[in-house]
Parts: C-alpha cells; structure tokens; sequence
C-alpha cells in the first residue's frame, strides 16, 4: 500500500495538497532539497540539519559538507554531486538523486 507524503515544495492542486508516494525518487529528491534549503543552525529543534551557507566561502565550495549532512539525514538517497565553475568565479553545484532497490543489492 501506498503511503503519501506532501510534496515540496508544498503546492496545491484543484484545493488539495499535493502528494508523492513515500520511497519514490520524487519524495526522496524533495527531502534532498529540504536538507539542502536549509543552513545549519536555522532549526531550532535540531541546530545540525542542512548545509553550512556557502555564500562567502573561496572556490570551489565544500561539497563534502553537503554530502555529510546527505548522509546524516537521508540515507535512502544515493546523490552524485557535481560542482561547475565559470570563468567569473561564479559556482553551480548539481545534485543527482536516486534511491537504489532491493534489485540494485542483488548485483
């Protein structure tokens, strides 16, 4: 049976709150970003949650921070980081999600 979860960010459709299946890449993808969104310290009821903020920090950023705090809080997701800088210093960092099956163990 299919267990839904709100998913973020949170939208409505037709009056009702959207949801995703539990366990889908959808709502795992959607729990990567929450963890991601946040900076470490903005939650009160638990001051570890998220990513230090790399807005000031030198090139290129730290992405094992990212992948610590991924690890920590979503450990069904399997993320592949990817960090690209231009040539004006300006660094974008990709995520790519997924969320491995029993079928993946078998191999």
């Amino acid at each position: 049976m299919a267990i839904p979860h709100l998913a973020t960010p949170i939208r409505i459709v037709n009056a009702r709150y959207l949801t995703v299946e539990q366990d889908t890449d959808e709502e795992v993808a959607g729990c990567v970003r929450n963890i991601v969104a946040f900076e470490r310290g903005y939650r009160v009821e638990d001051p570890a949650f998220g990513i230090r903020d790399p807005t000031f920090t030198t090139m290129p950023v730290d992405t094992a921070d990212i992948a610590e705090a991924l690890e920590m809080y979503e450990e069904r997701a399997q993320v592949k980081i990817y960090q690209e800088i231009t040539t004006d210093g300006q660094a974008t960092i990709s995520l790519e999600v997924s969320v491995p099956t029993s079928e993946d163990d078998e191999t």
